[in-house]
């Protein structure tokens, strides 16, 4: 029997031609499959780039100058005697004179210095202490675009420079921070965020500015930009936008105006509107000189803009705009505003984005809940009925019906008729969708690089700290201090090696930045044919990039109780950087269900004692090729392993050296487990204990098990903390249980042990694009997937196992957690493993709330719009009643926390069952 890839996967068609070999032939009496997946630690993949041409020293001594020459630089034009004149020009243009009058260029005709020479000559350069030379040869060459050379210009004119990289960024930075010029390396990484063509560029790309509805990113303020009109693709709405600086700002504190009642009421949630507390007038002054009044609140008293700065005030559609219905003319304005109200301001200078209220009126108290209007209002009405009981009895009924029936009408009108009507058509956003589209993948790639040059700023100001202490303890020259200027070596390295991360994926995150840029300003619209193309491309490249945001390792979705049929639904999300590399990247990707989908023939019960071993070899970064594609991974089965086959287990452990392994216990259904219970203890016990024997042997000592939460059995209490005493209720929990005590055993026995187990209940959800989802295999043994197959037509009804128990509406109650949340958990807990005290600890994973079984349904019928026939039955042997468990620990010391709601992880759900009604089989096949 042989486990098969489907290469029909939407995930991994997103990859450049990956080639898959076939998956080595399982012996077919194997009863389930292991889902396990080994990593290799995360800072060797965080930080396997090329090593630089030079390393810079503090110490700025005779003899430590700052600068260690690379030993195998070897180059073209540059000797060791002219590489030391030089290092002492004053500038860019006299280094390139002493180059072009050297011998070796003169035998030459002219060209390129290259990008090694470059190198060189900036290392040079800043051992000197000339950091003005070296910042003025970077500063050229990013204006340089070595567009060849013209026979008739000078000789020095025939020589150009190359345009810089990566390894050229990583390396003045850091000589810069170690020659302690700090302002200049912050400086430079502000440079390096954008791939522009010089520091004195006064051509910006503008500010991305989004809707103030759905708040989607719908147009670019550019600074000649003034008024303009834009639609938005997501609401259909059109808003005017005024771009400008702010000549005069008056403001006005009214938070203590607001009358008690008011106050009161909105305490009480019957009047929603948020209470302002400043009133803001502000006059804006658009390039060609218009100014504009805008008069708003705000909910706090801080100013959303000051005097001087430019600003977008993105407002309702103007009165003189419309479209027509027939006859009608309807406003394409958002429902609740008047035309003209200002609804967001976003300021230029930091980026922020207010939402502004309506400025209330000078009389507040007119309204008709104030009690002053409503007393005298109700005694008028009082008084009419009574008049009318004299006229005719059933005057009043009738009274009181229109009156209800005009309210309903009038309010159906004004909340679901005319604002539909107000709505453009679909077909006329298509177009506008595509640029829309480009410029909210900028907006979130713009967020990345401003988080990643935070931190940046921040290690070069501590990489500058330790050298300056090193320049200290090299002056003092105490033998004593020997000890310590090893470990501050130990962690400039540790700084360098970070820096460099995160340059090198801020350089990336530039460069697609600049490539939706060119696809934004271009004419969009000439064919959309090939906008659209160019559009999925540039998505393509952001959805796998921001994957990789991490600089570490790779996490699936929790497979355990997320029951795929195929290994190409995992969920990458860390795993590899974007540059070149040869080095390969290795790890187990568990394999759970198998089917054959080419034939239709189903494998059953093989579920969990195999898995199959992928070699990632992370050839990544020849950017844009000459097809217009990246090529990003090639992915190639070459290991299928029983984990219970010792041989075949000591065999992959002996082929590839592995640090850590985050193991996945395999069969996981409660009622089988009491129906089968050995089957559960060959399985997950005997397969476990093989894999650890296999890992101590050969020197793999950090373990992440994925464990559960039914260890806490019956719990006296909840939330169930990880002190809680265990006792489960069933054989798939005591299967866990006695794992979680194996792996503190082990510890106790070696200390060299670092193990985490976490805990956590029923994953649900899916990607958020709806391309990765679960679909198990035969008869679900979760809530949800069962739940999802119910409303899309493949089941009749969910069966409710327990309606009796002591909960609020009589089902179980027990935790979810969204899988993105669980993978982004696991993350977390591989990078817990460097922490040299770790010893074998213990995490909760969840939301820390308890949601019972109607309450996920009632989520699900919300998310989908379908209504779930249900089938009331008996418990199920083995269920607790509530069950859920605390999850300070985790947020504490992982530095994780669960983001996603029930409604989040119901609504993904069911975006991914919409898009896939049968699963990934086809409608015909059985699953």
């Amino acid at each position: 029997m042989t486990l098969n890839l489907n290469l029909g996967s939407p995930f991994l068609s997103g990859f450049a031609a990956p080639r898959f070999s076939k998956l080595h032939e399982t012996n077919s009496s194997s009863s389930s499959t292991v889902l396990l997946t080994l990593l290799r630690p995360a800072a060797t993949l965080l930080f396997n780039s090329r090593s630089l041409a030079t390393t810079t020293r503090a110490s700025l001594s005779e003899d430590e100058n700052g600068v260690v020459e690379d030993p195998v630089s070897v180059s073209e034009i540059l000797d060791e005697e002219l590489l030391s004149r030089v290092s002492v020009a004053e500038d860019a243009n006299e280094a390139m004179e002493i180059i072009s009058e050297s011998e070796k260029s003169k035998r030459s005709s002219g060209g390129v210095v290259s990008v090694n020479d470059c190198r060189l000559i900036i290392n040079a350069a800043v051992g000197r202490g000339n950091t003005d030379l070296a910042l003025s040869v970077f500063y050229t060459m990013r204006s340089s675009f070595d567009q060849g050379v013209s026979e008739n210009s000078s000789f020095v004119d025939r020589w150009r420079w190359s345009r810089p990289d990566v390894n050229i960024y990583t390396s003045l930075v850091q000589g810069l921070a170690a020659s302690l010029k700090v302002s200049d390396a912050l400086r430079l990484i502000d440079d390096i965020c954008r791939v522009g063509v010089s520091p004195g560029e006064e051509v910006p790309f503008g500010k991305v500015v989004r809707c103030p509805t759905c708040l989607i990113a719908v147009a670019v303020a550019q600074p000649q930009h003034g008024i303009q009109i834009i639609s938005c693709s997501k609401c259909r709405y059109k808003y005017e936008l005024v771009s400008g600086g702010i000549v005069s700002i008056d403001s006005e504190e009214i938070s203590m105006d607001i009358p008690a009642w008011k106050r009161g009421l909105r305490f009480l949630q019957i009047m929603k509107q948020s209470i302002p507390a400043a009133v803001h007038s502000i006059v804006v002054q658009t390039p060609s000189g218009m100014a504009r009044t805008h008069k708003f609140a705000t909910e706090t008293v801080d100013l959303p803009a000051k005097e001087g700065e430019r600003v977008t005030v993105a407002s309702a559609a103007p009165s003189n705009l419309y479209r027509a219905v027939g006859p009608f003319k309807f406003s394409p304005k958002a429902p609740n505003f008047y035309p003209g109200e200002p609804m967001c301001l976003t300021n230029h200078k930091d980026g922020r984005e207010s939402l502004l209220l309506r400025a209330p009126t000078k009389d507040g108290n007119s309204s008709l809940l104030n009690p002053f209007s409503l007393i005298p209002l109700l005694a008028v009405l009082a008084t009419g009925d009574a008049v009318s009981r004299i006229v005719d009895p059933s005057l009043p009924q009738f009274l009181s019906v229109a009156a209800v029936a005009s309210l309903a009408v009038g309010t159906t009108l004004n909340t679901v008729v005319f604002p539909q009507l107000s709505q453009l058509p679909q077909r006329s956003v298509e177009v506008i969708a595509i640029k829309q589209q480009l410029l909210s993948q900028y907006d979130v790639l713009q967020s990345r690089i401003k988080e990643l040059k935070e931190v940046a700023e921040k290690e070069v100001w501590m990489l500058a700290r330790m050298c300056q202490l090193e320049n200290k303890i090299y002056a003092v020259g105490e033998p004593s201090y020997r000890a310590r200027r090893s470990r501050l070596k130990r962690v400039r390295e540790g700084l360098e090696n970070s820096l460099r991360g995160r340059i090198e994926l801020i350089d990336s995150y530039a460069r697609i930045s600049s490539m939706i840029e060119i696809e934004v300003e271009m004419d969009y619209d000439v064919l959309a044919a090939e906008e659209v193309s160019s559009t999925e491309n540039v998505a393509e490249q952001i959805q796998q990039i921001m994957e990789l945001e991490n600089l570490e390792e790779a996490c699936f979705l929790h497979l355990e109780s997320f029951s795929f049929c195929d290994t190409k639904f995992m969920h990458l999300n860390g795993g590899c950087k974007l540059k070149q590399m040869t080095r390969q990247k290795d790890l187990l990707i568990p394999k759970l269900c198998p089917q054959n989908r080419e034939n239709g023939e189903e494998q059953k019960d093989i579920r969990s004692s195999f898995f199959a071993f992928l070699q990632l070899p992370f050839s990544i970064f020849q950017f844009w090729s000459h097809s217009g594609f990246v090529t990003l991974l090639h992915i190639r089965v070459v290991f299928n392993v029983d984990l219970r086959d010792r041989p075949a287990l000591e065999k992959l452990f002996s082929q590839t050296k592995f640090d850590s392994v985050i193991h996945f216990a395999g069969l996981k259904a409660v009622g089988e487990s009491v129906l089968k219970p050995l089957l559960y203890y060959d399985n997950n016990l005997i397969g476990t204990i093989i894999l650890l024997e296999v890992m101590a042997a050969h020197g793999c000592k950090n373990l992440v098990f994925s464990s559960s939460a039914t260890v806490y059995g019956w719990p006296k209490e909840v939330p169930s903390t990880e002190e809680f005493s265990l006792q489960a209720t069933n054989p798939y929990g005591q299967t866990k249980l006695f794992i979680e005590e194996i792996c503190r055993d082990i510890h106790r026995s070696d200390s060299e042990w670092k193990i985490i187990l976490l805990r956590f209940f029923n994953p649900v959800g899916a990607h958020p694009s709806g391309k990765i989802g679960e679909d198990p295999c035969g008869i679900p043994n979760n809530l949800m997937p069962f739940v999802q197959q119910v409303a899309v037509g493949r089941r009749s009804a969910l069966t409710v196992c327990g309606t009796d128990y002591l909960t609020k509406d009589g089902t179980g109650v027990r935790d979810y957690i969204h899988v993105v949340d669980l993978a982004d958990g696991h993350i977390a807990a591989v990078r817990k493993l460097e922490d040299p005290k770790i010893g074998c600890e213990v995490y909760n994973l969840g939301t820390g709330k308890g949601t019972s079984v109607l309450e996920m349904v009632a989520a699900f019928e919300k998310a989908s719009g379908k209504k779930i026939p249900l089938i009331m039955a008996g418990r199920r042997p083995g269920d607790t009643a509530i069950v859920y468990a605390s999850t300070e620990k985790a947020e504490r010391e992982l530095n994780w926390k669960a983001t996603y709601g029930i409604d989040e992880m119901c609504r993904d759900q069911w975006i991914w069952a919409s898009q896939n009604p049968d699963g990934y089989g086809s409608p015909d096949s059985t699953n």
